[in-house]
């Protein structure tokens, strides 16, 4: 099997909070040690930055931040939400309208030395393209399916055309690294033959986790993103909820959609049985693994609906496994492709129709008494973290990446 042959040097252009790439942030501690030098191109768009600590060889430039007050945000936010509009009532597409930044990130790649360079987001796709364009080495993450994704409503503030042009040239001239076999297989009908490799969205190995005890009275849930809200599988999720005869407990994790919220009180007002919720917006990186080990089991919800997300291994699902956390899944592609690396060993849900909603309440609430009972639970849990070893990150980067 073929591997991605890096430099000695490194460049990473992160168009986001680094905090927030996962893939990027992974990358960057598993080739600090193996590398002269790392040099990551990054912003600051969000509040919520968190601190990072990388080794001495590792250097992060940010472009421009989003918090201040200044001339220059004022340029970045204004030129972005002129090409959104333009996008949205007159269907004008435009690079500019990929995020935020994209002419501070392109006059970034003028001085490029001899370099693997690494292209994360959509913008990174941008990036990429114009590099190679001048031959440089270019390894895209394509984490999502850009073209693909986001609910129907939100896709007309994005440049379809101009995403779907650079995957296209991407596939055909780079590397690209994808989370999953279903993904690499989708674009490969999309836009033919490419240098795939694939890059799941694992993390490194929990030191010492903790386990909850056998549920008896409330089974506890856990589920997390950036944004608590519609079109993640959540409030298809929770008709199930109706043909349990146990009880359930459901920290969600993230920024709340107050729609959402005001959705969520009317739905669990709804439930004959005492099934509750709790809110916890934003949680730092050792809390989030706190909320995930005093949980019985991690929600992997994706729905079909959306291509991208139909296709990809959301990194929540290996952040459970790392924690040795049992799932619960979907029925996506990618996550029936996480339930095959795992041994078929977690239950998958069908959320499609109203009569598959059904059944997979019946399903839920028969493994859910069964789990319950003596020591399946504890079993359960063992079985998982004799699983969880295969999926160390560095593990997974080490068949993937070969260093000079």
């Amino acid at each position: 099997m073929s591997k991605l042959l890096i430099n000695s040097r490194v460049k990473i252009f992160i168009p986001s909070n680094l905090i927030q790439t996962p893939r990027a942030y992974n990358l960057v501690n598993y080739l600090s040690p193996k590398v002269d030098k790392i040099h990551i191109v990054s912003s600051v768009v969000a509040n919520n930055v968190g601190s990072i600590d990388f080794s001495s060889n590792v250097t992060v430039h940010y472009l421009f931040d989003l918090r201040t007050r200044n001339f220059q945000s004022y340029i970045v936010k204004i030129r972005f939400k002129i090409a959104r509009i333009l996008l949205a009532t007159l269907g004008i597409e435009t690079h500019w309208a990929l995020g935020y930044g994209v002419k501070e990130f392109l006059k970034a790649t003028k001085n490029i030395e001899d370099e693997t360079i690494f292209c994360f987001k959509e913008i990174g796709l941008l990036i990429g393209n114009e590099l190679i364009k001048k031959n440089k080495k270019v390894i895209f993450d394509i984490e999502d399916w850009y073209s693909k994704d986001l609910l129907e409503k939100d896709r007309k503030y994005r440049p379809l055309k101009v995403l779907k042009a650079l995957e296209k040239k991407a596939i055909r001239y780079s590397n690209i690294m994808v989370p999953s076999i279903q993904m690499k297989l989708e674009l490969e009908k999309a836009y033919g033959m490419g240098n795939f490799f694939i890059y799941y969205n694992s993390f490194k190995q929990t030191e010492s986790v903790s386990n909850t005890d056998n549920p008896t009275d409330k089974i506890k849930l856990i589920w997390f993103s950036q944004m608590v809200s519609f079109g993640r599988g959540l409030e298809e999720f929770l008709q199930t909820l109706s043909s349990l005869s146990v009880s359930v407990h459901i920290d969600l994790i993230g920024r709340i959609d107050p729609e959402f919220e005001d959705f969520l009180i009317g739905k669990f007002k709804d439930f004959r049985h005492n099934h509750s919720f709790m809110l916890h917006g934003f949680v730092e990186e050792e809390q989030l693994n706190n909320f995930i080990q005093n949980a019985h089991f991690g929600l992997g919800l994706e729905i079909t609906k959306i291509p991208s997300r139909d296709l990809t291994i959301t990194y929540k699902c290996f952040r459970y496994l790392i924690n040795n956390k049992p799932l619960i899944l979907s029925n996506t592609r990618g996550q029936k492709e996480f339930a095959k690396l795992t041994s078929n060993l977690y239950p998958i849900l069908d959320f499609n129709t109203g009569e598959e909603i059904k059944t997979s309440g019946e399903k839920l609430n028969k493994f859910f008494l069964e789990i319950m009972r003596d020591k399946n639970y504890s079993n359960l849990v063992r079985r998982t973290e004799q699983i969880s070893k295969n999926f160390d990150i560095d593990l997974l980067l080490n068949q993937l990446i070969r260093t000079n």
